[in-house]
């Protein structure tokens, strides 16, 4: 859900002189200090913050939301390690949801992320599973 933000005069009055700073000193990289501890954006965090700050420098309206990541099966598989083809059939297995485009899949980062936790759990039972059986088989002994 996007947060709106609509500038008051404070606000407008600060994002431009942030953007006059900015032009101003175009090579600096830019920086925050919070609480006396300085952490310096990234360009592509230093580019989206300056857009966000121009735009309320001229008095607009801010909405701001996080976009759900939206991967290619191909990006998924490599993502996770595995091919292609083995991620299709894994997405089906474990009835991931995905969304068509045509006829190309896309798959939501998180149903990615919940793909590979379902493949871990599924990995560390099969492994308890295997333990028992040993320990069953006297193969191995449990440590007491």
């Amino acid at each position: 859900m996007a947060k709106f933000f609509i500038p008051n005069a404070r606000d407008i009055k600060v994002a431009t002189m942030i953007v006059k700073a900015v032009l101003e000193n175009p090579r600096e990289k830019l920086v925050l200090l919070i609480d006396g501890k300085e952490f310096t954006l990234s360009d592509e965090m230093a580019s989206a913050f300056l857009k966000i700050v121009s735009e309320i420098a001229e008095g607009g309206m801010v909405a701001i939301e996080a976009l759900e990541t939206q991967m290619t099966t191909q990006e998924a598989a490599d993502h996770l390690g595995f091919s292609r083809p083995t991620l299709i059939k894994l997405l089906d297995e474990y009835n991931i949801e995905v969304t068509k485009v045509g006829r190309h899949r896309r798959i939501a980062f998180s149903e990615v992320k919940k793909l590979q936790f379902l493949i871990q759990a599924n990995q560390q039972q099969a492994i308890r599973n295997l333990q028992k059986l040993e320990v069953e088989l006297g193969l191995l002994e449990l440590k007491k």
